[in-house]
C-alpha cells in the first residue's frame, strides 16, 4: 500500500477508476433498457479502450511487443467483453 501512496497519482487514479466504475454500472442498467445490449457494450468497451490508450500515451510508458498486445487483447475479449455481454443480457 505504501508504494501506491508514494507513487505520484496512484491513489487519485484508483479513486477516479472506482467512481467511473460505479457510475458506469448504473448507466449500463439504464442504457440496456432502451438500447440493444451489443450497442451499449460496444460503446462502453470502446470508451474504456480510448481512455486507457490516452493514459498510456500521456504517461509515455514503454511500448508493448506484438505478443504482449495479443495476450492483452485475448484476455480483454474474455473478461470484460464476454462477462459484460452476459450481464447486459441479464439486465435487459
Amino acid at each position: 500500500m505504501r508504494d501506491i501512496i508514494r507513487h505520484r497519482g496512484g491513489v487519485v487514479t484508483l479513486l477516479a477508476a472506482s467512481v467511473v466504475f460505479a457510475l458506469w454500472t448504473t448507466a449500463y442498467k439504464y442504457a440496456v433498457s432502451g438500447l440493444p445490449v451489443m450497442t451499449v457494450l460496444s460503446v462502453m468497451l470502446l470508451t474504456a479502450a480510448a481512455a486507457l490508450w490516452g493514459c498510456a500515451l500521456v504517461r509515455g510508458r514503454q511500448r508493448l511487443t506484438r505478443g504482449q498486445l495479443r495476450r492483452i487483447a485475448d484476455m480483454g475479449m474474455i473478461d470484460p467483453a464476454l462477462s459484460y455481454a452476459l450481464i447486459g443480457v441479464g439486465l435487459s
